[in-house]
């Protein structure tokens, strides 16, 4: 399983403090499972002493893996030694195998390729990519816009808006122009603004030989009733990915 780091996620779900993460990843690793942690934030100049602290703190956490977005907490593991427990998963940036080249010799452990690839195209990148360790995004919502602005408070603020109900500050949507039925869930923190797509369902390209492929495949649970997300398992499972995950969702 992975857990959301407290502090250290752009959009968190539901959060774990880091003394949180070590009491469960202790007792994860005692029934012989992984454990990995996501920590998605963009970092800012100003936050980077207090990343760095909770960086060491996380990397003694002993999870298998941490799953970072920016590419600032594979700089500070790499100083720590600790470059082979990184993941970099930066959305829409890794496209080509080239890439793989450089990573691997930074020392990740490995790399969560672009969402906007082919079932070819990540076949590609996986058989290229020798030494690393490859992981796609299968379903449930997706990040497609981050920013460090505040967009409702400003859309707000523009319209005049008094006494704005709760649906400005958590479950507001924006609506596509040109698709007028189609919303996209937006989140608004203190770290800035969010927009997620309306979510997917088990990919119909995910073929037993890509499973083979994929090292690790990601789940979200975001916005997804638990009946839903236990049918999305079972699809998946159908397709094996699970099985060469190590038991990683």
């Amino acid at each position: 399983m992975m857990l959301e780091v407290s502090g250290l996620c752009q959009a968190p779900l539901c959060p774990f403090s880091l003394d949180d993460i070590e009491k469960i990843a202790a007792s994860t690793h005692e029934q012989g499972k992984q454990i990995f942690v996501l920590a998605d934030m963009t970092v800012t100049e100003d936050e980077l002493d207090r990343v760095k602290k909770n960086m060491e703190r996380l990397l003694s956490c002993k999870a298998n893996r941490i799953v970072c977005y920016d590419f600032t907490f594979a700089i500070l593991a790499a100083k720590a030694g600790m470059a082979n427990q990184i993941i970099y998963a930066p959305n829409t940036l890794i496209t080509h195998s080239r890439l793989a080249n450089f990573y691997k010799k930074t020392g990740l452990a490995g790399m969560v390729v672009s969402e906007s690839l082919s079932a070819a195209e990540i076949l590609s990148v996986c058989k290229k990519s020798e030494g690393l360790e490859i992981g796609a995004v299968l379903s449930g919502h997706r990040e497609i816009y981050r920013s460090r602005r505040h967009h409702v408070t400003a859309y707000i603020a523009h319209n005049r808006i008094q006494n704005p109900t709760p649906e400005f500050s958590s479950g507001y949507a924006v609506m596509e122009k040109q698709r007028q039925n189609s919303f996209y869930p937006l989140i608004e923190n203190t770290n800035g603004t969010v927009i997620i797509d309306a979510g997917m369902s088990c990919p119909d390209w995910l073929t037993p030989e890509l499973a083979e492929a994929l090292t690790y495949g990601f789940i979200s649970r975001r916005n997804i009733e638990l009946t839903d997300y236990i049918e999305m398992l079972n699809k998946i499972k159908s397709t094996v990915l699970l099985q060469k995950a190590g038991d990683v969702s």
